[in-house]
């Protein structure tokens, strides 16, 4: 028995032994689960059923088989993390929900057009992240999201929120099936709010019909995103994002930065903006 006790995870040593101890002179089988080291150093999970034979009263031989549980019990953790993940960005999403309702009822007291305007773009903004938090709850993959998919729905989305009933978009995407962590989607899909949102304000004046168009590419080592529109173009001065009065573009650009990205910004025949970021593991 020292034999056999010397060999268990010290963690689990003492209440392996006592837990035999407590059954000895039942005679009856006992079944129980422990971590056992190996020869070479290694830790498995074992499903221990044991008998303890006695001598005189005294413990003497173990009868018994082990089973490796090592694997079963890695799928048992992952599932465990898999649901607490889950879990957390459930929560994560109903909160986001009720920001949004908050920020519709606010925007409900005001008159003005423009303050209006602003808590509805607040609303697209929160609205974004919380078709992130959806997506990934509703993900296979732990922790990332397929992209193709997600972004689709994103910008549906968008234009359904700010195009007039007049306007007509066409939507022209093209996406890589590429999965991205929650750090890269949420900027990624603030980003696409913004730009997306200042075609549907800015690029169509006077215009019954606009072209917005998507392009997600994975190049090996980095992704590239360009968002365009066959609009009126922009002006040069406002190419630089810090030099404009634009939350959206200063939001942009702060944004760029938290993916290690870069931004170019073409306005001569519509508007075209380029985003290139690494991969955050390559």
């Amino acid at each position: 028995m020292d034999f056999w006790a010397e060999h268990i995870h010290p963690d689990d040593r003492d209440w392996a032994v006592n837990y035999c101890n407590e059954c000895t002179g039942k005679g009856e089988a006992h079944k129980f689960e422990y971590r056992f080291l190996k020869k070479d150093g290694s830790t498995v999970w074992i499903h221990d059923v044991v008998n303890v034979e006695m001598d005189n009263g005294t413990p003497s031989k173990l009868r018994g088989f082990m089973i490796d549980i090592t694997e079963r019990k890695r799928l048992e953790e992952l599932e465990k993390k898999k649901l607490l993940f889950k879990e957390v960005h459930h929560r994560v999403k109903n909160n986001l929900q009720v920001i949004m309702s908050l920020l519709n009822m606010q925007a409900r007291k005001f008159e003005d057009e423009d303050v209006k305007n602003s808590f509805r773009e607040s609303q697209a903004r929160v609205k974004a992240m919380l078709l992130a938090h959806k997506k990934l709850y509703e993900s296979h993959h732990l922790g990332s999201i397929e992209m193709s998919d997600y972004i689709s729905a994103l910008v549906k989305d968008i234009i359904d929120a700010y195009k007039a009933q007049d306007m007509k978009i066409n939507l022209d995407l093209d996406i890589d099936e590429i999965e991205l962590s929650m750090d890269e989607t949420v900027p990624l899909s603030l980003i696409l709010n913004e730009l997306v949102t200042n075609s549907l304000k800015h690029a169509f004046p006077n215009r019954s019909e606009g072209s917005i168009s998507i392009i997600f590419k994975d190049c090996g080592t980095n992704y590239k995103l360009t968002v365009s529109d066959d609009g009126i173009g922009m002006s040069q001065e406002k190419f630089d994002s810090n030099n404009t009065d634009s939350l959206g573009l200063n939001l942009v650009d702060m944004l760029v930065l938290q993916l290690n990205g870069n931004l170019q910004i073409n306005g001569s025949q519509g508007t075209v903006y380029t985003i290139e970021f690494e991969k955050e593991y390559v």
